[in-house]
């Protein structure tokens, strides 16, 4: 039997823990409610709390046209059809535009102890079932203890410091920022700092380092910490708040930031913070530390409790986590893994809540002015990535802010396809940001078209908003919201798309087209970038074109519209295996540049997208394959965590488990490279450096391990140009799902608890020796449940059996809305 979760919590099997504190960033404990990101460091003779607020970034509304790019695409596609690969790279610079804007650090809240002489018994720790953290140690014959969280519903960070014994808290406590700031009192007991950001910033990789300040643009800040003390005395300045002889201090920090919308000048048109910050603020220091204590956690665990797992195997979590990781091999500490999995989960409900920003490439925590890659959207794989294990992890909500950013850019992208490209709809490229960014970025023809010519971002982008659909199947967000967008991104690919003869036969090709940050080798033996079709962009344009085609048909509209994608849908160019037996990643089958790239973009078939199957494509599955074992399984963290999702896919538990402990490889934090991907010491994901999407992507994996739905019944997708398909069926209930589909031998016994299955279920697995013991399926809408599986299983509800159709290796049933399920193996006498 699984442990229940306060069996687990208890054995810290769901905490981080440390006998020291946190010499670096990527050694401090995150926490956050969406808008607000902390990271803890629990230093002994000061406490750093490093400090972020979702809307603080550089820039303002942008313009996004480019003169040149409207005359420049018809001259890149003469160059592409003439196979003049480095003509149409040169051309193709004249299709950017300005870079995205950065994330900003918004500062540091800094407290500084006295009379703190010969520290012992120290830890440190965060417990994610409760998003708590926590630091206690003994000094001087007392014992000092430090709670700290960040309340969704208070919108405020709260921390008690106390005491046990004979000593007393003496303090001073002060805030600072790497922007532009200054500091205020504003009574005894509060203090607050208000700043600035760069009204723009150059990327930290590009040869010129601007960054520009403007006296009344840019987005502006408040921060305001208040302290609450029970005895000893509290007085402040306007640098700092002084504590002395108190034997217990509540502290509130509360932020806010002028962003009044991605199309309002932050300056003239923005909010004021410090109206926002004042009001939270008296409002939540008023309140007692162990009722604001009971909401939050009250708040995390209505989502975090959703889900549970647990992988057997020796019991490791008394062990501190940094040396944890540093004794793990694969196979001795399985529930690091379920902590693994379980930490993706805390940091999606820390980082991304309704009513939010979508998370960035560091989620919401970042403490350097110009970030790697700006902290900004990287829409060629990251924002996506952080987004996977929403619905099928049970955390639906924390999906909103995608789809909230998804509606801005098609407002931005709106202008970009019409005035760059003379198209219809909407477009996105490979970087966005708070603004809405839509253009192609590189500074007007300084950047390279390897990463920055690529018009595929929106269209994958917009494959999110039919996924939540077939997870909750809410026809009314499908109506609503999600059509809508789907069908403006849509129209943007059927203009985008020209006709090309290849082999003697006219397709829809896109031109240009790149496959993310790769390259090829051409004709003439130099590497290039840009060419026609990529098999990415043939992958994402048929998976929306497919989900555009059946939400029509659900909803019973624009019939028209929905026949013309179907016959663009025949006409596209089919995916091609290649010479080696790979799924080839490009219109012809070139040489690679770099054959073990970090990037598997050709594979988006397999995973995320579903068009490449065990069952239904089986020669481009089997190619699949043979792309990943020539690609291999080295890679920057979210590479790694994209191949156990791929392996997943391609039912190898194996291979994931052994890409999960690469994943769990202990990183030096200095280290930035391409390559060599793992985890810091606080498991934040290292590319390196860090970027959270790796984080996302491992959980999602698991997830894909332990149950998967994305295969349909034959025959219920529109055709699809060189998939086996047969007839188009619409329909909401025809997901096929396996249970316990890539498990690992090492993980011979466990369970999990809460996953959702497209189609509207809920379901628990327990196995046993490697097989499937039970499952508990819960009905959400009432349809049709189909499952794959290799043995013949009995279904029942409500102590009686359920008569079950069992057609080779697939078994069907209905379901009624709201009742549960248990299908178990049927029993051989």
């Amino acid at each position: 039997m699984q442990p229940s979760m306060k069996e687990i919590s208890a054995k810290n099997g769901l905490k981080l823990s440390y006998l020291q504190p946190a010499s670096d960033f990527t050694e401090a404990l995150p926490l956050g409610n969406g808008k607000m990101g902390a990271m803890v460091f629990g230093g002994i003779e000061e406490e750093l709390i490093q400090l972020n607020e979702d809307t603080l970034w550089a820039g303002m509304p942008g313009k996004y046209d480019v003169p040149e790019a409207k005359t420049a695409l018809p001259m890149i596609r003469e160059a592409l059809f003439n196979e003049d690969y480095h003509k149409a790279n040169e051309l193709c610079k004249k299709l950017q535009g300005p870079f995205s804007q950065a994330y900003m650090p918004m500062g540091n809240l800094r407290i500084k102890f006295s009379d703190q002489p010969g520290p012992e018994d120290y830890l440190r720790e965060l417990d994610i079932s409760h998003a708590v953290s926590k630091v206690c140690y003994e000094a001087g014959k007392t014992r000092y203890e430090r709670t700290c969280f960040t309340s969704f519903p208070d919108k405020a960070l709260i921390m008690k410091i106390s005491t046990k014994g004979k000593g007393r808290l003496n303090f001073t406590a002060s805030l600072d920022s790497l922007l532009r700031n200054s500091q205020a009192r504003i009574d005894a007991r509060t203090i607050a700092m208000s700043g600035r950001a760069p009204v723009h910033m150059d990327p930290g990789y590009y040869k010129r380092d601007l960054v520009t300040y403007d006296d009344n643009e840019g987005v502006s800040f408040d921060v305001k910490i208040r302290v609450v003390a029970e005895g000893g005395r509290v007085t402040s300045t306007d640098k700092a708040i002084e504590v002395r002889n108190a034997s217990s201090v509540v502290l509130f920090l509360v932020s806010a930031t002028s962003f009044n919308g991605f199309d309002k000048l932050p300056g003239k048109e923005g909010v004021d913070p410090a109206d926002i910050t004042s009001s939270i603020l008296g409002t939540v220091s008023r309140k007692n530390f162990d009722e604001l204590r009971k909401m939050h956690v009250k708040d995390h665990r209505k989502l975090f409790d959703r889900c549970s797992i647990y992988l057997g195997g020796d019991d490791k979590s008394d062990l501190p986590t940094d040396e944890r990781l540093k004794a793990y091999d694969g196979k001795n500490d399985p529930q690091l893994a379920a902590l693994l999995f379980q930490y993706g989960r805390y940091l999606m409900i820390a980082s991304s809540r309704p009513g939010t920003q979508a998370t960035n490439l560091q989620g919401i925590w970042n403490d350097l002015l110009r970030p790697p890659w700006s902290s900004n959207y990287t829409i060629n794989i990251n924002t996506q990535m952080n987004y996977w294990p929403a619905e099928t992890a049970n955390l639906s909500e924390c999906h909103e802010p995608m789809f909230d950013l998804i509606e801005k850019l098609s407002v931005t992208g709106e202008k970009v396809a019409s005035e760059n490209y003379g198209c219809k709809g909407w477009v996105a490229h490979h970087n966005s940001d708070l603004w809405g960014h839509a253009c192609a970025v590189g500074d007007y023809g300084n950047g390279n078209p390897q990463w920055s010519c690529w018009q595929m971002g929106g269209g994958w982008l917009a494959t999110h908003l039919w996924e939540h659909f077939a997870f909750t199947q809410d026809r009314k967000f499908l109506k609503e919201k999600a059509y809508p967008l789907l069908k403006k991104s849509a129209e943007f690919y059927l203009d985008w798309l020209v006709t090309h003869k290849i082999d003697g036969t006219e397709y829809l090709v896109t031109a240009p087209a790149t496959s993310p940050e790769n390259t090829f080798i051409a004709p003439d033996g130099k590497p290039e970038c840009v060419s026609i079709a990529s098999t990415m962009d043939m992958g994402i344009i048929r998976e929306l074109f497919t989900d555009c085609s059946m939400a029509a048909e659900i909803l019973d509209v624009d019939k028209e519209f929905s026949d013309k994608i179907k016959k663009a849908l025949d006409k596209l160019l089919p995916y091609k295996i290649g010479r080696n037996g790979r799924l080839q990643e490009w219109y012809k089958d070139f040489d690679d540049g770099e054959p073990h790239h970090r990037h598997v973009s050709h594979l988006f078939a397999l995973h995320p997208g579903s068009q490449i199957t065990c069952d239904g494509s089986p020669e481009l599955f089997n190619a699949s394959k043979r792309t990943l074992e020539i690609r291999g399984d080295e890679g920057t963290g979210w590479s790694l965590a994209w191949k156990i999702n791929f392996w997943a896919r391609l039912l190898d538990g194996g291979r994931c488990l052994g890409l999960i402990s690469r994943m769990l490889r202990v990183i030096d934090a200095k280290d930035i490279k391409m390559s060599g991907g793992g985890v810091y010491i606080n498991l934040f994901d290292a590319h390196p450096p860090f970027q959270i999407d790796g984080n996302f992507g491992v959980t999602a994996g698991i997830c894909e391990m332990l149950l998967q739905s994305h295969e349909r019944k034959a025959g219920c997708r529109p055709p699809i140009a060189g998939i086996k398909n047969g007839k188009n069926i619409s329909g909401i209930g025809n997901f096929i799902i396996r249970l316990i589909p890539a498990l690992p031998a090492q993980w011979k016994n466990g369970s999990v608890k809460g996953l959702v299955a497209r189609g509207g279920f809920t379901v628990d697995i327990e196995w046993k020796d490697g097989a499937l013991v039970k499952a508990l399926l819960r009905s959400i809408n009432g349809n049709i449940c189909r499952i794959r599986s290799a043995v013949k299983l009995n279904v029942s509800t409500k102590d009686r059996d359920l008569v079950s159709s069992f057609d080779g290796n697939l078994i069907e049933f209905p379901t009624v809305k709201g009742h549960a399920y248990e299908i178990a193996p049927e029993q051989v006498v």
